[in-house]
């Protein structure tokens, strides 16, 4: 567990040292959802969901993308590489549920007849499938 903990840290950080791309990772559903707003509100919802899962997918390709030189250092570590995928994952469901708690609040706050709970299962789905999809397994080392 603790070497989960590790990558998923190291994942974490990585991410962070991209605070532009967070940023935008951040406005990027919410842009989504307020272009839709005024059609329908179940085109809006549709709009925020594909815009979380684009974000969370994409903060993914900056993962693998950014430890293509560590992975390896990791790997002569000892972690196997179900920690590397694991703890990977981990970290990106944490960007992703801090990406989906402004998605999930702007609804509420601007006043949509929702089910709060759909859409809460909503988010967490879309999180839940975009984290591993970007994330492929590289032979050697």
């Amino acid at each position: 567990m603790n070497r989960l903990l590790t990558v998923a840290e190291m994942t974490l950080r990585e991410l962070l040292r991209r605070r532009g791309v967070l940023l935008l990772l951040l406005l990027m559903p919410l842009t989504f959802y307020l272009i839709r707003r005024d059609a329908y509100l179940g085109q809006s919802v549709r709009s925020l969901l594909l815009g979380v899962g684009w974000a969370v997918s994409t903060a993914a390709l900056f993962a693998t993308t950014a430890v293509r030189e560590l992975e390896p250092r990791l790997r002569l570590a000892g972690y196997r590489p179900h920690h590397l995928y694991l703890g990977r994952v981990l970290g990106l469901w944490t960007v992703g549920l801090v990406i989906s708690v402004p998605s999930f609040l702007l609804p509420m706050i601007d006043g949509a007849d929702l089910r709060y709970g759909g859409l809460a299962a909503a988010l967490l789905c879309s999180v839940a499938v975009a984290a591993p999809s970007r994330w492929r397994r590289r032979s050697g080392c």
